[in-house]
């Protein structure tokens, strides 16, 4: 097969020659071994499994978490003739079903899925038939649990590709630290020889540090970079939705073409931003992190950081996307002091308390050995994040006492789009009072039907598959319109979990290694902007990059250097704040009881519990955003 790979370069990509590294991992996932491709953004990534799709005979599957990237590549694919389909919670049930039968006939060469979705029972049932030549996973570093955006469900996928029987697994990421990439290979069982790097630094790439003293003079230096170039594509990144409406609004006032882009905009708008930015009728994107990811966009000449970003590893995804069509592109970051603390408290909102986890790990304990949970429902009654729940259950599967099996769902929704004669009139007759029975137990709301499927099994006295199977056909049928809710994640319980303490005392170790961790990404940033040797070189060897030459042309190298920033603390907390929490207290009890909790409310870090009981509606919550959460926290002991 190696000998068609440039024909099909040319004919099905337009692309005369492959980037450095492209053939090497495609030579290595066609002859069925496992690879690693870890390209810099915008290094050609996605051609490593869309070309050897066309090649190997059956489904390619791309797990990637950014629903954008999908729905884009999909598009380009399409443009190109080639088969591709997406399944995320943006389809409706005909979409779905579309490409469900796609990829049954055989039509469909490359499907792109979410990881959560192998833990929904329908699709692990219809994945289980097909035959996967090669299982790619976008983002793969968030596979490593020290790295900066670990994901709990990706430590699963070596697992689910092991019951696949998966020819092939290609995992590919822009951002993976030789650390990291040595966590990917292990996982994945990758021969060190099919891991395969390039080069991270671009020449092309102006690294620009200014330092701001005041909001004011972080938004003069933008004005005066948007007017040097008025036109230029441009993205501008903040940290917050309500910073991204503000800039793109105050630019706009300015006589700018901007517009805001964050998660809080509906799909169809986000789209419709994303396409305008494409085609260049909007010059500046105002975008929190929610936006670039597979926007491959070759003429960004610049990257403004309004806001630094919360890791090397974020920065380099961030700037990596000006400049690819391989001519000049500043990527400047304006550094105001109060924004490390706004990033380092973030690093410290997902970390649990140890009360906290105790009563997690003894909840699972005292499951049977068979169970089923909600996420959600956990996060609300311990008042941890969501993450939080998933990691502390990765954790324990990872030590051996739970397995996680497919999830199912609590509930399901229904709308009828024929009616229930037509229902009955395509069922057999064999099966028509079940069917009866199930839609009698449906309670009819405004337009949808609820059905709760505990209650269903019970009465019907039925398997819970023969409810789940009606409810697809139905689907498949076009006979309703279906949508989950109330996901509950299965596990088996493999061993008892005796030492609740200790387990618990050895996870509130690591969840506070992780948020040493999390603060330390946050310095390195800084320490970046403030490096006194070519920070082009600093960046590079930080993925394992030696560059031996310095740049020319970032700060340091221009003899811009910045002096290091810092700030000054006070002695102890006002008193102004301690009344804030104390009539906080008084009114929020139960929500405010640990040093953590407390911490939390003054600076302004929500949690499922807060949100639930309107804690971020008090008085006070906030008052202390300015300071860091560490001085809070000890503070408050």
């Amino acid at each position: 097969m190696c000998e068609e790979l440039e024909p099909i370069l040319r004919e099905r990509f337009s692309l005369s020659e492959f980037r450095p590294g492209q053939k090497q991992v495609i030579e290595a996932v066609i002859n069925g071994r496992n690879a690693i491709a870890i390209f810099p953004t915008g290094g050609g990534k996605s051609l490593c499994y869309q070309l050897p799709a066309l090649l190997l005979p059956g489904l390619t599957i791309v797990v990637s978490p950014l629903m954008a990237l999908m729905r884009d590549q999909v598009d380009q694919l399409l443009k190109r003739g080639i088969s591709a389909v997406r399944l995320d919670s943006s389809l409706n049930h005909v979409e779905v079903n579309d490409s469900l039968q796609q990829i049954e006939s055989g039509q469909a060469k490359i499907l792109y899925v979410s990881p959560e979705r192998f833990f929904n029972e329908s699709f692990r049932r219809d994945v289980s038939r097909w035959q996967i030549s090669l299982f790619a996973i976008d983002e793969a570093h968030c596979i490593s649990e020290w790295g900066h955006a670990f994901r709990p469900d990706y430590l699963k996928l070596a697992q689910i590709i092991g019951d696949l029987n998966v020819s092939s697994v290609l995992a590919l990421t822009a951002t993976a630290t030789p650390e990291v990439e040595a966590d990917i290979r292990l996982q994945f069982k990758v021969d060190p020889k099919d891991s395969v790097r390039t080069p991270f630094y671009r020449p092309n790439l102006e690294l620009q540090f200014l330092r701001c003293d005041t909001p004011k003079d972080r938004d003069r230096e933008l004005l005066k970079s948007v007017k040097r170039d008025p036109h230029g594509a441009r993205i501008v990144y903040v940290t917050f939705q309500k910073t991204s409406e503000h800039v793109a609004q105050w630019l706009i006032s300015e006589g700018f073409s901007a517009v805001a882009y964050h998660a809080g905009l509906e799909n169809d708008e986000r789209a419709a931003i994303q396409q305008k930015f494409m085609d260049g009728t909007v010059a500046i994107v105002v975008a929190t992190i929610a936006f670039g990811m597979g926007v491959d966009k070759s003429d960004i000449r610049h990257v403004s950081h309004y806001n630094p970003s919360k890791s090397l590893e974020s920065y380099a995804q961030e700037i990596g996307r000006a400049g690819r069509d391989g001519l000049s592109a500043t990527c400047e970051t304006f550094l105001y002091e109060p924004d490390r603390i706004t990033l380092e408290n973030f690093s410290c909102g997902d970390t649990p308390t140890l009360e906290n986890l105790h009563d997690l790990i003894d909840i699972i304990a005292h499951q049977p050995k068979i169970f089923f949970i909600s996420y959600y429902s956990l996060a609300y009654q311990l008042d941890v994040r969501d993450i939080v729940v998933r990691t502390v259950l990765t954790y324990l599967e990872l030590d051996g006492y739970i397995e996680s099996t497919t999830s199912r769902y609590d509930s399901y929704e229904f709308k009828a789009l024929v009616s229930s004669s037509t229902i009955l009139s395509g069922t057999p007759t064999s099966e028509r009072r079940f069917v009866i029975e199930l839609m009698s137990m449906a309670v009819k709301k405004k337009i949808w039907h609820d059905l709760k499927i505990t209650p269903a099994i019970m009465r019907l006295r039925c398997e819970r598959g023969a409810i789940i199977e009606m409810i697809d056909r139905f689907a498949r049928n076009g006979w309703w319109e279906v949508r989950a809710s109330g996901v509950m994640h299965g596990f088996n319980l493999l061993k008892p979990i005796a030492e609740v303490k200790s387990i618990a005392r050895d996870l509130y170790k690591r969840f506070q290694k992780r948020e040493s961790q999390e603060a330390l990404r946050v310095q390195r940033v800084f320490d970046l902007a403030t490096s006194k040797t070519c920070q082009s070189r600093v960046l590079s060897k930080y993925f394992g990059d030696v560059i031996d030459k310095r740049c020319g042309t970032c700060s340091v190298c221009k003899k811009q250097p910045l002096i290091a920033m810092s700030s000054t603390l006070p002695n102890h907390l006002g008193d102004s704040a301690i009344r804030y929490l104390d009539e906080a207290i008084a009114k929020k009890p139960d929500r405010l009881q640990s040093v953590r909790q407390k911490a939390r409310f003054l600076c302004g870090l929500s949690s499922p519990g807060f949100l639930v009981g309107r804690v971020t509606k008090l008085d006070g919550y906030g008052c202390c955003s300015e300071l860091p959460f560490t001085f809070v926290f000890n503070s408050l002991k």
